[in-house]
């Protein structure tokens, strides 16, 4: 099996679109939207990679040239990574190491915090 080349992963921040940028710091990859981090793995994360990926062309913050032009992968690589992106709780490209975030919605806090009263 050969090394692994792609995808290279940029030292300095480079934006992926006007809003949206990539940053390689210490070995973690972070992904910045307007300078905020919202996204972060270690560098040889591939499971991760195309998971963040595929989700940032899914809900449209960006496409799949730029993801193909800011990491230099294929075109046909992203697009089965898009595919393969979940509609249901865990894509199959993950495993069993995935750690899964759940995320609470504001309703389902405010219902916790304040039921006691």
């Amino acid at each position: 099996m050969g090394q692994l080349l792609l995808p290279l992963f940029p030292a300095d921040t480079t934006m992926i679109t006007p809003v949206l940028g990539v940053e390689n710091r210490d070995g973690v990859v972070y992904y910045l939207l307007s300078g905020m981090p919202i996204y972060s793995h270690k560098e040889g994360d591939m499971v991760k990679f195309r998971f963040i990926t595929s989700h940032m062309i899914l809900h449209g913050l960006c496409k799949n040239r730029d993801i193909v032009k800011t990491f230099h992968v294929s075109d046909t690589s992203v697009q089965r990574y898009k595919k393969n992106y979940p509609s249901k709780v865990r894509p199959p490209f993950l495993g069993e190491n995935f750690e899964a975030v759940r995320a609470i919605s504001c309703f389902r806090m405010y219902w916790i915090a304040f039921k006691k009263n």
